[in-house]
């Protein structure tokens, strides 16, 4: 159980920090916005996984509660350190979507139209594409 918690933590600490901000520049959001919610968003992730779950465990078992505490969950002296460095996950993540959005327009730019549909429907057409008369 331990092992599955640990590994569920890490998985959702991973995409809000890595997956949200690279899938969300690719799809042509701006860079500022899910570079800046990605921050803010690993940073309440840690509060609530260093002191949030343990509260609630500690509604229903004192015992279970401390044993996390101890063994499961990192020490809440690691919230400052997502302050001070948790922009470097997100920010690597949008500026390689933003290399891997203008690799796409490059090589392949029908590509982009599948990644922002709302482009698309919206009628702004792509540079490779003549309108039709």
């Amino acid at each position: 159980m331990r092992i599955a918690f640990c590994i569920l933590m890490d998985l959702l600490g991973f995409l809000i920090g890595w997956g949200y901000p690279f899938l969300a520049v690719l799809r042509g959001r701006p860079f500022p916005g899910p570079f800046l919610a990605a921050w803010g968003g690993m940073l309440l992730w840690s509060v609530v996984f260093s002191l949030g779950v343990p509260g609630v465990v500690n509604l229903f078992s004192h015992e279970f509660a401390r044993e996390m505490q101890s063994n499961w969950l990192p020490t809440p002296q690691g919230i400052p350190l997502i302050v001070i460095i948790g922009w470097w996950p997100p920010l690597v993540a949008a500026l390689l979507a933003l290399g891997a959005r203008w690799l796409l327009r490059t090589l392949w730019p029908t590509a982009l139209v599948r990644l922002d549909p709302a482009a698309y429907a919206s009628g702004i057409m792509d540079q490779n594409e003549k309108p039709q008369s």
